[in-house]
């Protein structure tokens, strides 16, 4: 993403590689040239990035799912190390 400020990487990725593929071909270009607004969180690397929790563009909000796909994966996976500890 570019303003006039400079450019903005930004992370938009799904919990599976085959939704990016199927919203980068359906979805993507419809991006291009539009006006988008996005919120994340900012990190901070060698190269910084935006992780975006969800944009909206045109008006119609999108989210990125792989925050909340994380949390439920450590969460099962605690709940079976708990399991797996009491039995």
């Amino acid at each position: 993403m570019q303003d006039d400020t400079g450019l903005m990487f930004l992370d938009h990725r799904q919990p599976l590689g085959i939704w990016e593929a199927v919203w980068g071909w359906f979805r993507g270009d419809k991006l291009i040239g539009g006006h988008e607004v996005v919120e994340g969180w900012y990190r901070r690397s060698p190269m910084p990035y935006v992780e975006i929790a969800h944009f909206t563009a045109d008006g119609t909000k999108r989210t990125s799912w792989l925050r909340h796909f994380r949390w439920a994966t450590a969460i099962a996976v605690a709940a079976l190390g708990v399991w797996l500890t009491v039995s």
